[in-house]
């Protein structure tokens, strides 16, 4: 596998592969941060990826900052973009990159879900610990499936405060 910075997006195509992306690592997010870099990881191709920012002699994973802010923490979720399946080795990829290619002795991952398969591998590669956690509802994946998960007089008595609207 071969790991290099990547440059102006190329990974839309990856994102429906992978089962860690979120909006937070899409291109169009992504290019609104300051001191960020892109690593991609290749094998026959690109099988995953990472945003990551330089702080000084850190690098941090998860928690970048906008442009236009001084706070940090404005993404949810901080993960890698990755082939199903293949997380581990694209952590792994990654890891070794950063400390032996970038030296980066110190780094941060934030932001990484608990039930990503993300969570696990740095758990196992003894690079993560829980700190907090992030509260968060799944949403229906549409306006219909919510109202059919409404009983029916909740559908029907918000049916009838819309229609006042």
């Amino acid at each position: 596998m071969d790991v290099k910075v990547i440059a102006n997006g190329g990974w839309e195509g990856l994102m429906s592969r992978s089962d860690t992306a979120t909006v937070f690592q899409s291109p169009q997010w992504v290019k609104a941060w300051e001191n960020y870099f892109v690593l991609g990881v290749y094998d026959k191709g690109l099988i995953g990826m990472g945003v990551f920012e330089q702080l000084k002699n850190k690098v941090i994973f998860g928690a970048m900052r906008p442009r236009w802010s001084s706070a940090y923490a404005l993404a949810d979720f901080g993960d890698i973009v990755a082939v199903r399946g293949r997380e581990k080795e694209i952590w792994e990829a990654l890891l070794d990159f950063l400390i032996q290619d970038l030296r980066f002795k110190i780094y941060e991952f934030d932001f990484v879900r608990e039930e990503s398969p993300s969570f696990e591998v740095l758990k196992k590669l003894g690079k993560i610990e829980r700190q907090e956690v992030s509260p968060r509802i799944d949403l229906p994946r549409s306006w219909g499936d919510y109202l059919q998960s409404l009983p029916r007089k909740k559908r029907h008595e918000l049916r009838r405060k819309i229609k006042q609207v």
